[in-house]
């Protein structure tokens, strides 16, 4: 998968209440009166919080966690009467992440050229229309590449290219606004 629109992330990790990202978050969001610091340490945490971050032999390295791969199929199979049976038998092995900048979380998430900050809504679907400025992590030219296993008699190697094409049509991760888009550019079938 090769990217042609910026990949956004957004963990889940933000609204896990023992995260230690969203509890400086939250702290800080409570104060009354903030300073121009605590925006920017704001804008910090939830763009670092954002990350998927995987210690991998102790370094902490982002990554592009497979079962995110596996949900993107999932629903792209949808379209192809295909979801269940991605869900039940496919399996994404692995995938090695790369992209543009800064590989440090920290130092990515410190850098305003890898973040993307925008106005979103704060309670989605309630009757007030609040809103709030979120802030999560933008990865400009990247590429993940994995490996599928799937047993096969539900789906053939062809039918899961063509769900895989069709992702990168909705695109990965935080899919809204053509954020993640993206084309198969390598596909081998390994028997």
């Amino acid at each position: 998968m090769k990217g042609i629109t910026p990949l956004r992330t957004h963990s889940a990790a933000l609204v896990d209440p023992m995260d230690l990202y969203a509890r400086e978050v939250k702290l800080l969001q409570k104060k009354r009166t903030k300073t121009e610091g605590d925006d920017e340490q704001v804008a910090f945490l939830e763009a670092r919080g954002g990350m998927y971050v995987e210690d991998i032999d102790g370094v902490k390295t982002i990554v592009a966690p497979t079962r995110n791969i596996k949900a993107m199929l999932r629903d792209a199979g949808k379209a192809r009467r295909l979801g269940t049976a991605i869900e039940d038998v496919l399996q994404v092995v692995e995938t090695d992440f790369t992209f543009s900048g800064p590989t440090d979380p920290d130092e990515r998430a410190r850098t305003p050229e890898y973040r993307d900050r925008r106005v979103v809504s704060a309670n989605p679907g309630g009757r007030t229309n609040t809103k709030t400025i979120r802030t999560r992590p933008v990865f400009h030219d990247w590429k993940i590449a994995g490996r599928l296993v799937f047993a096969n008699g539900k789906f053939n190697a062809d039918e899961l290219k063509e769900v895989m094409e069709l992702a990168g049509i909705s695109g990965c991760f935080e899919r809204f606004d053509g954020f993640g888009q993206f084309e198969v550019t390598g596909w081998k079938v390994v028997s």
